[in-house]
């Protein structure tokens, strides 16, 4: 078979990534940092929930509350989309990759095609295991996956995590140095993103990093907050190019604004998510 077809680039790409630690290693780590963060998070937040602890922000809830392990556990996945096409330019094998594949479009499609393969069946686990541990850890504070927005939250954090990694592996391509591009990308989305959200003169700007945008789809609740820190005007599907759809709420209607309503003695609220009621003094 020629190894300029693409099967057989691919299929050797494939092989790379299997038979390397360095990137088993940060897939495996991938997985272990979001799934175990979560169930960690989870049991501390239902400590804090049990003794009513003001460290519980008013907006929370526990579909968004499954889902922050995931942001922790991408730098994993940005080092593994970078080391994709560092490892063989810092080792000088990429020079016999040339030569079995002088098409430099398909040898750098192939990486690509199986790096985001690799990145999608890893983001899967991840981020339902990071969600099911972070809500059975919850306990009686937890919901299901059919909660009102939880299916699509995670779903749309598998997307993100995927995306994180074509883009390091992106960036790496350009840069060709393991040390150059692990520096870039983990400064940018460790130091700089997190600290211009922060900031008000760039807290405009900070949300439409691809960052702070993309991780708009895990969001849940306030429509001006992100997950990431930067108030954000982009809707879940916007940060990720899409149109925003589906359709949610008008930004301005009580219900865009909180998942909880202010509660009297006339009301009642069967439609409301039942950690809401849950927490209403007796």
């Amino acid at each position: 078979m020629s190894t300029n077809y693409p099967g057989a680039v691919l299929a050797a790409e494939w092989t790379k990534i299997r038979s390397l630690r360095s990137t088993t290693g940060t897939l495996a780590g991938t997985i272990a940092v979001g799934v175990g963060l979560a169930a960690i998070g989870g049991w501390s937040t239902r400590a804090a929930l049990a003794h009513h602890s003001a460290m519980i922000a008013p907006g929370w809830n526990p579909i968004q509350d499954g889902l922050v392990a995931v942001l922790y556990a991408q730098y994993a996945l940005i080092a593994f989309g970078a080391l994709i096409f560092t490892t063989e330019y810092s080792s000088g094998t990429i020079a016999l990759s040339l030569a079995a594949v002088p098409s430099r479009r398909l040898l750098f499609a192939a990486k690509t095609a199986a790096a985001v393969g690799a990145a999608l069946a890893v983001s899967v686990v991840t981020s339902l295991g990071a969600f099911l541990a972070d809500e059975a850890a919850l306990g009686r504070y937890g919901v299901s996956l059919g909660a009102p927005g939880a299916l699509r939250a995670v779903l749309g954090s598998m997307l993100y995590l995927t995306l994180i990694c074509a883009l390091s592996a992106g960036v790496a391509a350009i840069l060709r140095s393991s040390a150059l591009a692990l520096g870039v990308l983990l400064v940018f989305f460790g130091v700089a993103s997190p600290l211009l959200a922060h900031i008000g003169a760039t807290k405009a700007i900070a949300q439409y990093l691809p960052d702070q945008a993309g991780s708009q789809i895990m969001k849940i609740g306030l429509p001006h907050s992100s997950m990431l820190g930067a108030a954000s005007s982009i809707g879940p599907w916007a940060g990720l190019g899409w149109p925003s759809w589906p359709p949610g709420p008008s930004p301005r209607s009580p219900a865009a604004t909180s998942p909880c309503r202010p509660a009297t003695h006339e009301q009642t609220r069967p439609t409301e998510p039942r950690w809401c009621r849950r927490r209403d003094p007796p």
